[in-house]
């Protein structure tokens, strides 16, 4: 393979000798036409071994509290490009390729629908012009919608001008955050 004795890149070539250049033409009978003679014979050959590079947003391990949470994947190739119709992208194992925006540079895909409170997998295929291939996974977790607190029921409570009412509050939080009471305004 010319790329493990050659770097990636675009290199020039000149080859002296006598070149004859011909051109066929097929009706009927085939019939060779010399187009020109040369002592010289150039041109140009990109060598390119390097697979893409992506990077995922949310990153690998990341949380997020957005039930649909917009994707990022960039990817950028520096010698032959990126070819868009090679990208594939899935969501927990499902093809969203469709269904996102993809460009020479990036893939954009938000879900659609509400994703649930657990972890996502995210995996992106890309190739470059010279058909070399990036895989990538990242994972992501999306935490669970924090629910309100419930004050517990204080019902009608009544007590003359003047005079001081204490209460005793209480609340449950299916999150667990922890719970403060204020009362406002004060006085009454």
């Amino acid at each position: 393979a010319l790329g493990a004795i050659v770097p990636d890149g675009l290199y020039r070539y000149e080859v002296q000798g006598d070149f004859i250049r011909v051109k066929f033409k097929k009706s009927g009978d085939e019939e060779i036409k010399v187009i020109a003679a040369s002592n010289t014979l150039t041109g140009e050959i990109t060598v390119d071994n390097t697979p893409p590079v992506v990077s995922i947003t949310p990153a690998d391990g990341a949380t997020v509290a957005d039930v649909r949470p917009a994707m990022t994947i960039a990817y950028t190739d520096a010698v032959s490009g990126i070819d868009p119709n090679s990208v594939f992208l899935k969501l927990d194992g499902t093809d969203v390729t469709s269904q996102a925006a993809v460009s020479a540079s990036s893939i954009n895909f938000t879900p659609g629908s509400d994703l649930s409170a657990q972890t996502h997998l995210v995996e992106i295929q890309v190739k470059d012009n010279a058909g070399n291939t990036a895989a990538a996974v990242s994972t992501f977790t999306v935490l669970a919608a924090n629910a309100a607190p419930v004050l517990s029921p204080i019902g009608d409570r009544s007590v003359p001008l003047g005079a001081s009412l204490n209460i005793q509050l209480t609340a449950s939080d299916s999150d667990n955050d922890p719970l403060t009471f204020s009362v406002s305004p004060l006085p009454l």
